[in-house]
């Protein structure tokens, strides 16, 4: 009788871990880090870091032969230096209240004088 006590004990043990694992495993994930996967050869990145070299390169075009960078061109978003650095943290900070949550239902504190006091036992 003392041997199916220790070994109901036991088993009751096992499956007290047994069910923690699951639990935990299914809460947080696996305990053992993910194994790294092989390279695959397919994805080899050393051809495409050297392009084989192009028996007829294309010839570069001349300044002139680009519309866009004549005379009377509109210049690029680049060279136009920013007025005010500064202006999008205005306007960041105008609007700072706005990020702040309201609360859905506003109380009034309470009073100590409307707070009824427990009953002290004489």
């Amino acid at each position: 009788m003392k041997f199916l006590t220790v070994f109901a004990f036991a088993c009751g043990i096992v499956i007290l871990l047994v069910a923690t694992f699951v639990v935990l495993h299914g809460a947080y994930g696996s305990p053992l880090p993910e194994p790294i996967p092989d390279p695959s050869p397919v994805a080899d990145p050393s051809p495409a870091a050297n392009p084989s070299p192009v028996a007829d390169p294309k010839p570069v075009a001349e300044p002139s032969a680009n519309p866009g960078t004549g005379t009377n061109a509109e210049p690029g978003p680049r060279s136009k230096p920013n007025p005010s650095p500064s202006a999008p943290a205005t306007l960041l900070e105008a609007n700072k209240q706005d990020n702040f949550a309201v609360p859905l239902l506003e109380t009034a504190p309470q009073k100590l004088d409307d707070v009824q006091a427990d009953p002290q036992p004489a």
